[in-house]
């Protein structure tokens, strides 16, 4: 594995830990799924605009960054839809299935069949996040909002490859349109619900969760294929379970050991083998 594939492995791995961050969160916060969603992609919005200013990137808008921006806004809504539908881990685990829509898509695209241990890798991903989430508990209608948030989250890896993407434009585009979807529904909030614990965990969604990991998404993106992104972000259902754990809750068990296992094997053969890391996109 070349020194850049190990570089974005790594930094798809910390996004992955602020990823995971979300559901001890989302559960602070009382109000409905799309206004907590929508909050948290307001905050994050401003803090990617930020970051456009201070590295002097101009805001760029074509078809890869208007479908990457279209695919993140679908993917956070869904889910936020997902979790009181099908139940958190559920939810999840169908966000997570994105590696196997990413196979899909990348056979359309270059019109061939991926190479077979490209497909072992989204097998084992799935397989892991299974194993590490149990069951999919939840009514029919969760569990397709579940998997429709898994297909949108494939299209972010897969728009932000190309000689016209540009993540860092697509993900703050992808929280603008999120946050115009969801804000709305703070109407619905009452004021007993507005605590500081809510706000709180609203901020650290935005600035942590949904604002700077897409910042190390964007850079790992870079130097990994989306096979391999989307592999490694399939390990936040684990690391989820260390937070409670940290928090005074139970460790993880034998199931989240071996689920975690099996992905970060499948992380290490999606690198591998999604071809050479392709160039960083130009910062400008």
């Amino acid at each position: 594995m070349s020194r850049s594939g190990k570089n974005g492995l790594f930094l798809l791995f910390c996004a992955t830990c602020m990823f995971s961050i979300g559901g001890v969160c989302f559960a602070c916060i009382p109000f409905h799924p799309l206004a907590a969603n929508g909050l948290r992609c307001a905050i994050a919005a401003g803090l990617s605009a930020c970051f456009l200013r201070r590295d002097q990137q101009k805001l760029r808008l074509n078809a890869a960054t208007l479908t990457g921006g279209l695919c993140l806004a679908l993917t956070t809504n869904l889910f936020a839809l997902a979790v009181p539908l099908a139940g958190p881990a559920a939810a999840t685990l169908l966000l997570n299935t994105s590696p196997l829509f990413v196979a899909g898509i990348l056979w359309v695209k270059h019109k061939k069949c991926p190479p077979m241990r490209q497909l072992a890798a989204a097998v084992l991903a799935v397989g892991g996040v299974a194993i590490a989430a149990g069951g999919m508990p939840g009514r029919m209608a969760g569990l397709a909002v579940g998997l429709a948030s898994g297909a949108c989250y494939a299209g972010v890896f897969c728009a932000g490859q190309g000689q016209n993407a540009h993540p860092p434009s697509a993900f703050f585009l992808g929280q603008c349109i999120g946050a115009a979807a969801g804000l709305p529904f703070l109407a619905l909030v009452r004021p007993e619900q507005v605590t500081p614990a809510a706000l709180g965990a609203a901020a650290v969604l935005g600035l942590v969760q949904l604002g700077y990991s897409y910042r190390l998404l964007a850079k790992g993106m870079a130097l990994s294929g989306p096979m391999a992104a989307s592999v490694v972000c399939s390990l936040e259902p684990v690391l989820g379970t260390v937070w409670p754990w940290l928090l005074g809750g139970g460790a993880p068990g034998l199931r989240m050991a071996a689920g975690a296992a099996l992905l970060a094997l499948a992380a290490v053969t999606a690198n591998s083998t999604d071809g050479s890391a392709p160039a960083p996109q130009p910062s400008r």
